[in-house]
């Protein structure tokens, strides 16, 4: 059945549906690469521990908006899934929120995520 807030995701005609969305709170930003960076698992995202350097990565989810409020210390790195890219950042680069502010993307494509107004 899922858990509260969550809603069911169809990924296709060939794929199993299964469910998105949902809330995440006290996320702690880990890592201070793309590939140790905390993996974000919801729709909306509170991140209240951020160490200096230490990120987050977005879903691969296609058309499901990812929120993130940074509530740490520091500013937080936010890396998009392997080989894709936020917006004109460059494959792979992370784009930054700074403390206490937050922003939102979705992925457009699997190579591709846009930053929300």
């Amino acid at each position: 059945p899922g858990t509260a807030s969550q809603y069911l995701y169809s990924g296709g005609a060939s794929a199993n549906p299964s469910r998105q969305g949902g809330i995440s709170t006290g996320v702690a930003a880990a890592g201070t690469i793309q590939s140790t960076a905390t993996p974000l698992t919801a729709s909306y995202n509170q991140v209240g521990t951020v160490g200096a350097g230490a990120g987050v990565a977005l879903a691969t989810t296609l058309g499901v908006p990812q929120w993130i409020w940074n509530d740490g210390a520091n500013a937080l790195l936010v890396y998009p899934p392997s080989g894709a890219q936020i917006d004109n950042l460059g494959s792979n680069n992370p784009a930054t929120i700074s403390t206490l502010s937050s922003a939102g993307y979705v992925m457009l494509t699997s190579t591709l995520a846009k930053s929300l107004p």
